[in-house]
């Protein structure tokens, strides 16, 4: 019968430990290049800026799977992403002032006028509760708002990346969430 000894073992779990240690990194290296971030911060406090918008993602619920199901989707989209290519869409902040025109798909949980201006998102006036903060661990600005349209309030949840696209995630009170991901652009004051 062999026995292993206690030296073997030591040798082994060291080795171990050794490996463990040194695969680990206590700093997270940056991806993204400091001159991309200033740029990003530049052009986030500033508030001038505009997104648009190249994919939709609006909640998969069981209506949204009967409409894919029944094929009325163009090639490529499905329930819960809709390509937005080729579509007008924008949403603007200048200063403390909003407007977007974009467009929803998902359900409304109240009755809705016929109005045609009242099926996107369409906000205009003023920013209320504007936060931006810069995460330094995920490096993205976290930039979050409440707005109006003509009959709804909508909570804005933005976050903002140093390669200048963005994730949005709009909540209204008369529908479900819809989310948007698309790149931003600062706003030139002089073509305003």
């Amino acid at each position: 019968m062999k026995t292993f000894n206690l030296k073997s073992y030591s040798w082994i779990f060291l080795s171990f430990l050794l490996v463990c240690f040194t695969s680990c990194k206590s700093k997270v290296d940056s991806l993204a290049s400091q001159t991309e971030i200033t740029a990003l911060k530049n052009v986030v406090d500033s508030k001038n800026y505009e997104i648009v918008s190249d994919v939709a993602y609006p909640r998969a619920t069981s209506a949204m799977m009967n409409i894919q199901n029944s094929g009325l989707f163009g090639m490529g989209n499905t329930a819960n992403r809709i390509s937005l290519i080729g579509n007008s869409n924008f949403l603007k902040v200048n200063g403390d002032s909003i407007s977007s025109q974009l467009p929803y798909f998902g359900e409304r949980q109240m009755a809705a006028s016929y109005d045609p201006d009242d099926i996107g998102i369409n906000l205009k006036g003023v920013l209320e509760d504007y936060s931006a903060e810069w995460n330094e661990r995920k490096q993205m600005y976290l930039v979050n708002f409440k707005a109006r349209s003509n009959r709804e309030f909508f909570d804005v949840y933005i976050n903002f990346y140093p390669n200048m696209t963005c994730r949005m995630t709009i909540t209204g009170n008369t529908r479900f969430p819809i989310g948007y991901s698309g790149n931003l652009q600062k706003i030139d004051i002089s073509e305003e």
